[in-house]
């Protein structure tokens, strides 16, 4: 029942989120930036996002590798692909990852070591995005010239790479009480694949150098949606500002990001004079090309029997 609850109140939320933002720009002048995409372009765009779907199955297999899962990279391949379609179908960016997990338990594995590989995979994905951001500061700085615009973005920066840091110390120094009580077991458990991860330093760079062209993909998607839009802005603008709004659209409070995601665009690529109503078009379309891109999955997922167990893993 509370599941339900908490399910509902994520869609009023991203209903209303999305009524008001587009209430207040105008339904006209949404749709008609909508209705006037260029086909060709947005076909390249689904054509990027396949891509870095497609990328997302060599970051997980890699650190599945460097924390000594052996899930096969033919059922990696299938797996991501699944957690690609029930991302954009499920009420959050979170539920693939959870079809995920429920399917790499169902092979043998257990439910914490199954949780962390998903939650390490969102770490490497994670400092993928930071490491974007860092490297675009100064063209960031340049149009967002306000103090408290540079001090948010870089304590985002920082915020976020000092919980990797802390995550990968608990683990390597295996801080004593986490493991005794229940609350935190499944915590050090985690560190400590963390660790494990970092300390095998080929899979840890294939990981976290496939999650930058993960997100370069999704800027280029972007780009490729505004230039079919005239050109609202340009591929660095894409590379500078998109990255932040892919962070806020994964916060698990909307139904796929949606609502979250139309008004962290509105107010990035208003920093470089693109206007609400084609910010918020450039949004809605993105979402779109997003399932789109993700519907191979769900044709695997219906070929495969669903919910059917896993070919059970070699013995460790």
């Amino acid at each position: 029942m509370k599941q339900w609850s908490f399910l509902f109140v994520k869609a009023a939320f991203t209903a209303g989120l999305i009524w008001w933002l587009v209430g207040r720009i105008g339904w006209d002048a949404v749709f008609a930036r909508l209705q006037g995409l260029d086909v060709g372009l947005l076909s390249l765009a689904v054509l990027a996002v396949i891509v870095s779907y497609s990328l997302l199955i060599v970051r997980w297999w890699a650190v599945n590798k460097g924390i000594s899962i052996a899930l096969s990279f033919s059922q990696t391949i299938r797996l991501s692909w699944i957690g690609a379609f029930f991302s954009q179908t499920l009420p959050s960016t979170m539920g693939g990852d959870a079809v995920r997990i429920y399917y790499l338990f169902r092979s043998g594995e257990t439910l914490v070591r199954a949780t962390s590989s998903l939650v390490l995979d969102r770490v490497c994905g994670l400092s993928g995005l930071l490491l974007i951001v860092l490297f675009s500061l100064p063209q960031i700085f340049e149009y967002a010239p306000t103090g408290p615009a540079r001090w948010g973005i870089a304590a985002v920066v920082a915020i976020g790479a000092l919980a990797v840091a802390v995550l990968v110390l608990i683990g390597h120094y295996r801080i004593g009480g986490l493991d005794r009580w229940a609350m935190t077991a499944p915590i050090a458990a985690v560190a400590r694949d963390a660790a494990a991860l970092f300390s095998a330093p080929l899979a840890l760079a294939i990981a976290i150098g496939v999650g930058v062209c993960i997100q370069l993909s999704i800027v280029v998607a972007v780009w490729l949606i505004g230039w079919s839009m005239g050109g609202v802005l340009s591929l660095a603008q894409s590379v500078a500002f998109v990255p932040p709004v892919v962070l806020a659209a994964t916060m698990p409070i909307s139904i796929a990001g949606w609502g979250v995601r139309e008004g962290a665009m509105v107010v990035a690529l208003g920093y470089v004079g693109v206007s609400a109503p084609d910010a918020v078009a450039l949004s809605v379309a993105l979402g779109l090309v997003m399932i789109v891109a993700g519907l191979p999955g769900g044709l695997v997922w219906l070929l495969s029997g669903r919910g059917e167990k896993l070919s059970p893993q070699p013995p460790k």
